[in-house]
């Protein structure tokens, strides 16, 4: 048996690929999706929706006696304040393993240990997990595969 382990640069086009590989005939059994949630940064995204939106190039106020725009970082400890990204409460950090078994989908919420033991099976040896796990949180998503090993191979 050999495993095999896709990336695609979002979650809807890793499950595009799961759905060919059972309509190929691929076990479901043998099948699992992995998705991640990607990191949001508040100041990049229009917000509110009661009164109307307001963009990140929109003025909010000033800083410093300075006009700002809301993107636009408000300090920081170290570093660039408009290079970092702005969290919020609504942070979630959160992984799902998604099996076919029985004819359906099962999610399941993964700890951060149960995907790097999952990972570390895909890898090749001694390479680091944290590459994958990366991917993950950047919102991709990740087939992982249980091939039958090949006559000759």
């Amino acid at each position: 048996m050999a495993t095999l382990c896709e990336t695609y640069s979002d979650v809807a086009l890793a499950h595009e690929a799961v759905e060919r590989k059972l309509a190929g005939g691929t076990p479901a059994d043998s099948i699992t999706l992995l998705c991640g949630s990607p990191r949001h940064d508040v100041r990049r995204e229009p917000m509110g929706r009661f009164v109307g939106q307001i963009k990140p190039t929109d003025q909010v106020g000033t800083y410093g006696n300075v006009r700002r725009q809301r993107r636009q970082g408000r300090g920081a400890y170290a570093g660039d304040p408009d290079a970092q990204r702005q969290g919020s409460f609504g942070d979630v950090e959160r992984d799902v393993i998604v099996t076919f078994e029985g004819g359906g989908e099962h999610e399941h919420v993964a700890t951060h240990r149960r995907l790097r033991r999952l990972l570390a099976a895909v890898t090749l040896d001694g390479e680091p997990t944290d590459a994958l796990v990366g991917e993950l949180h950047d919102g991709h998503g990740l087939v992982v595969t249980d091939e039958p090993a090949r006559d000759g191979v």
